[in-house]
């Protein structure tokens, strides 16, 4: 469930910013944002992109997973 939300994080392809200016794929956003347009909620990630907390928090979690399906392939 958190290595999900985590990996729903990642902006992916032809994605507009916040900002209305295209972000970069495969980057890891500061936070999404809800821009309401003609009574519609839109979410949109923030322009600043990347965050080093966020690709810090993504390499541990990643490293985390790894761990532990390495332990379960183990028993």
């Amino acid at each position: 469930q958190f290595m999900n939300r985590s990996l729903a994080q990642i902006t992916g392809e032809n994605m507009i910013g916040a900002n209305g200016r295209s972000v970069p794929e495969m980057a890891l956003p500061e936070s999404y944002n809800y821009i309401h347009k003609s009574g519609t909620l839109h979410e949109a990630p923030s322009p600043i992109i990347p965050l080093n907390w966020s690709k810090a928090s993504m390499t541990l979690m990643l490293k985390e997973m790894s761990n532990l399906i390495n332990d379960e392939g183990i028993k």
